[in-house]
């Protein structure tokens, strides 16, 4: 558990700072993909340094107690930044969404010219606020993924 809460700490702390950087220096890049897959191999980094940590305080390393310890990272972080985010877009400066949609359209926009008719409609308008639902659902959304990197680094480990 004190690994949980060190590493995961550290890394929701650490994807937090990454995407205040991009906020004050470049807030398009917010949107781009490479800062999520980015912030996501951060967290993956802490994600092995506490199995590697936890795993060296014993001689046998379950996979089991890998994957928890994995997993309780990675949940731990992206609690932390998905309530961070939920607090960006809507308190500090909610005129991001405006932004998130013209990055968008503008991807799309490059893509349009590849798709036969266009970009369809439901892609260049909607609602993109970030409610508490879609928060929610995010999180979720992250924590599947962050199962299977957890039991994926938590297999890694053990066989190393």
């Amino acid at each position: 558990m004190k690994n949980i809460l060190k590493y995961g700490l550290a890394a929701g702390a650490g994807t937090i700072v990454l995407y205040l950087l991009f906020f004050w220096v470049h807030p398009r890049g917010l949107f781009h993909p490479a800062l999520y897959w980015g912030s996501t191999i951060l967290v993956l980094i802490f994600v092995l340094l506490a199995q590697r940590a936890e795993r060296q305080q014993s001689e046998r390393y379950p996979f089991r107690t890998g994957l928890r310890t994995g997993f309780g990272v990675f949940a731990l972080a992206t609690l932390l930044f998905t309530g961070f985010y939920f607090v960006l877009l809507n308190y500090i400066d909610p005129g991001l969404i405006d932004l998130q949609r013209s990055v968008m359209q503008e991807r799309l926009g490059d893509l349009a010219g590849e798709t036969p008719g266009g970009i369809p409609k439901e892609y260049t308008g909607g609602d993109l606020a970030f409610t508490p639902a879609r928060a929610l659902f995010s999180l979720a959304q992250n924590l599947i993924g962050g199962f299977v990197l957890a039991a994926g680094a938590a297999f890694a480990m053990k066989q190393a």
